[in-house]
């Protein structure tokens, strides 16, 4: 199973999620995308952030 998600693809050649993670770019550099992310890779994800969080005791 999948989880589709809306990502923008930037100068044909970088994917965000969120165009200002992208500083000083024009609209016109990016081309909106469908992200498919496996719910597997997603759960994967998800744990190794949290064990980064419990690494951090200043987060």
């Amino acid at each position: 199973m999948f989880k589709v998600v809306n990502a923008y693809l930037f100068e044909k050649g970088t994917v965000v999620l969120n165009k200002n993670d992208i500083k000083d770019a024009k609209d016109e550099s990016f081309q909106r995308v469908r992200l498919f992310l496996p719910y597997e890779f997603i759960k994967e994800s998800a744990e190794e952030l949290e064990l980064i969080l419990d690494e951090d005791d200043n987060f």
